[in-house]
């Protein structure tokens, strides 16, 4: 009937990075903690709504010890959400060895088939200096239905 009750709310959480993240490009998640209801895809990095509601979507990212500035997108449909620069922003210096982190929380009304994800962009150096780790804790990105 299209009604989603618990404990089958579609959610999900993936962590990681599967490769070395560059600059302009969707966060290539490594790996699937859960996937309840299997609407997280690896392969994407994007989060299907199976049903339409207000889902809630959070992001951690970790900074570096090098000078750039990173920005994290959370995006609807290929679109930054809800304005065009709303971000998590972290500033990075090459002094010290203090890492910035930082996570967003962002509701966003979906309709059924509308997707969510995470664009990368770096302002200065081409890549984020992490390598590849599919198992990081550092960087997150889960979401589920809220209603």
């Amino acid at each position: 009937s299209g009604r989603v009750t618990m404990p089958n709310q579609p959610s999900f959480m993936a962590i990681g990075s599967s490769s070395n993240p560059t600059s302009h490009q969707y966060w290539p998640w490594g790996s699937i903690v859960f996937n309840e209801g299997s609407h997280f895809s690896l392969g994407t990095g994007r989060f299907t709504a199976p049903v339409a509601g207000k889902y809630i979507f959070y992001a951690t990212f970790i900074g570096s010890n090098i000078d750039d500035v990173y920005r994290y997108y959370t995006r609807k449909n290929g679109t930054n959400y809800p304005t065009a620069n709303a971000q998590l922003r972290l500033d990075t210096s090459a002094t010290g060895s203090n890492y910035g982190y930082g996570t967003s929380a962002i509701i966003m009304n979906m309709a059924a088939g509308d997707y969510a994800s995470i664009w990368f962009e770096s302002g200065g150096t081409a890549s984020h200096p992490g390598s590849a780790n599919t198992t990081s804790g550092h960087e997150i990105f889960s979401g589920f239905l809220l209603g």
